[in-house]
């Protein structure tokens, strides 16, 4: 009887350890991503989702004549507003990497500087709920 209750004891021991290893790898993945943009819209208001739309706008018109400048624009606008309400941008994984890239120079190729600006078109879209979001 004594054996059979210590090897209930083992079992149910492994299975906490087992899972909160489970459980600590998940937040460490998560943490390593980044936050989830969509956390933070309920923070906006209307007056911040309108600020955002225009700018996205203006992003869009500056773009056709510099991409560089409409990158620039694109994260000028949403950092400020998230920074505006204490959100903390370098956890956010478009923002980090091009603060990341201006710090070291400007983009280089136009490949990379669309590839960053859909990453603003993305959380633009997040934050201003114009598309649906999983």
């Amino acid at each position: 009887m004594v054996t059979v209750l210590m090897l209930l004891f083992l079992v149910g021991a492994a299975v906490l350890v087992i899972g909160g290893s489970v459980k600590a790898a998940r937040m460490q993945s998560s943490a390593a991503r980044g936050l989830d943009v969509a956390e933070y819209r309920e923070c906006l208001t209307d007056a911040d989702r309108e600020y955002i739309e225009d700018s996205w706008k203006n992003v869009e018109g500056i773009y056709q004549h510099d991409p560089a400048v409409a990158l620039d624009v694109a994260h000028n606008t949403v950092a400020s507003v998230l920074e505006a309400r204490g959100i903390d941008t370098t956890r956010i994984p478009a923002i980090h990497e091009t603060t990341a890239s201006a710090s070291e120079g400007r983009p280089d190729s136009q490949q990379e500087i669309r590839r960053q600006l859909l990453g603003y078109a993305h959380i633009v879209n997040v934050l201003t709920d114009a598309t649906p979001h999983p």
